[in-house]
């Protein structure tokens, strides 16, 4: 129940930046209706704002399989995909990549995306945005790994709401890497790169190779 609160009290703010990336997303890659599109990460959920209508399949951890019209969904590791090269028009990643662990594991995620996609489209939350918008704070992306594991239950909103058990907070510190921009050019040398603003300031991340 928590975690869907969460999800309600975000969804509001982050829908109308998840629409406009999808909206660039086609625009860039001039996506079509025949386009094949994997989609590490994801769900069915961003695919509804834009018009045109690809066949997506979705890689995600949970061991879940289902296929649902041009959706798929299987279970599989975006480090070690087993799509062939170059399998898909698109490969497609939104706020993912912080996720996956190392920055070994980062490359070999985004070196996996490039490999099976002509086309991609990557997005990740920048680190320097003063908000940690995963735990709706401030600047606390910043701290130590053992301090954080010690202290985001009691001084975020995420930990307030949810309650999260220290489980989750130390699972959460240690699979949650935000990317510089540097880092982000250095995973997707051959992508032109783009900043999603708010308030003047870099919010996101976004690496598109057309």
């Amino acid at each position: 129940m928590a975690t869907r609160l969460i999800h309600r009290i975000v969804r509001p703010m982050s829908a109308p930046f998840r629409k406009k990336r999808m909206a660039l997303m086609v625009e860039l890659l001039n996506l079509q209706d025949h386009d094949k599109v994997i989609d590490v990460g994801g769900y069915p959920g961003n695919w509804e704002f834009i018009n045109v209508s690809p066949e997506v399949l979705m890689i995600n951890v949970e061991d879940e399989h289902w296929e649902r019209g041009r959706f798929k969904k299987v279970r599989g590791d975006g480090r070690r995909l087993d799509q062939a090269d170059l399998s898909f028009d698109v490969s497609y990643s939104n706020s993912v990549i912080e996720h996956v662990g190392t920055k070994d594991d980062q490359a070999s995620f985004a070196k996996e995306l490039r490999r099976v996609g002509r086309r991609y489209y990557i997005q990740t939350p920048y680190k320097h945005f003063p908000l940690e918008v995963h735990l709706l704070a401030p600047f606390v992306q910043y701290l130590p790994p053992k301090l954080a594991k010690r202290l985001l239950r009691w001084i975020t909103p995420h930990g307030w709401i949810t309650r999260a058990d220290q489980k989750w907070i130390n699972d959460f510190v240690d699979q949650t890497r935000l990317l510089t921009k540097r880092e982000m050019r250095e995973f997707f040398p051959d992508a032109e790169h783009y900043e999603e603003k708010f308030l003047g300031l870099t919010k996101s991340l976004i690496a598109v190779r057309r």
